[in-house]
Formats: C-alpha cells, sequence, structure tokens
C-alpha cells in the first residue's frame, strides 16, 4: 500500500501553502495540532504527539479534538485553502475520474471499477435508504387514550 501523498509537498512552479490557523480560542497546542494534522498527511495521532502532547495520550486527544466543532471548522477552513490553492478542485477530481473511466478494462479494469464506485457514491447510488417512523410519547399517550 503506498502512503499518502503529502498535501504540503508542492510541485515545481507552485508556491507553498501557508498554514495559519487563524480562528481565536485555541490553545497553542490546538493551534500546532490543526496545523500538523493539515500538514502531515491527516493522521491525528502523528498532529497530537507532533503538537506536544504525549505519545501515550497522543491517540486519545486527536479523537477528543474531533469532537470539538471550532477545532473540525478550522481544519476543514485549511484544508480547502490548500486545495483551492494548489488547483485540486472538485471539477479536476471528476474530470480525473471521468478520464479513468475510458481506460482498457482488461489492463487496467481494478481503476475504472474505483472510478466509477467513487462517481457512485457522489451521486448517492448506493446509499441503502430505510424508512423509520418512531411514536413521540405524545403520541403513545393519545394512542392509549384511544382504545
Amino acid at each position: 500500500m503506498m502512503p499518502r501523498p503529502n498535501p504540503m509537498i508542492v510541485p515545481e512552479g507552485r508556491k507553498k501553502v501557508r498554514v495559519v490557523v487563524k480562528k481565536k480560542g485555541f490553545t497553542e497546542r490546538q493551534r500546532a495540532f490543526i496545523r500538523e494534522f493539515v500538514t502531515n498527511g491527516n493522521n491525528g495521532t502523528k498532529a497530537a504527539i507532533a503538537a506536544g502532547y504525549s505519545e501515550k495520550s497522543a491517540r486519545k486527544i486527536a479523537s477528543e479534538n474531533w469532537t470539538k466543532p471550532d477545532i473540525v471548522q478550522e481544519k476543514d477552513r485549511l484544508m480547502s485553502k490548500i486545495a483551492d490553492e494548489c488547483g485540486c478542485t472538485k471539477e479536476l477530481v471528476f474530470n480525473k475520474l471521468k478520464e479513468a473511466t475510458t481506460l482498457d478494462m482488461d489492463s487496467k479494469g481494478s481503476i475504472v471499477l474505483k472510478a466509477l464506485e467513487l462517481i457512485g457514491k457522489h451521486h448517492g447510488l448506493f446509499t441503502d435508504k430505510s424508512e423509520i417512523s418512531v411514536k413521540s410519547h405524545e403520541d403513545w399517550l393519545d394512542d392509549m387514550k384511544d382504545e
């Protein structure tokens, strides 16, 4: 399995994106965690360790940080900024997936199938929808009165 590409390694001719956590209200460790997560290939445990948390608690801290909406929002903002500045737009991704579907099925079948799977997921073709009806406490009491 190939390692994830690091979004901070920029091809020649493109500038490196400056990652600045702007939002106020974060501790220095939280700022460092967000910055490290965005620049290290999206590994929460490694980001926590690099931000100064102990190796023993890093996994737990990373998990806790993702329950905090402000941290998630700032991470999403930075990831979008990086994608925009590096030219990785939605259109580019969909065009590349579309190109992959035209490859020869005999030699590149797994690539074609994966591209079709990702396009299908985007369009919601593989979601199972279940209809669930839930009675509230009041509905249950009304049914009791009717009997």
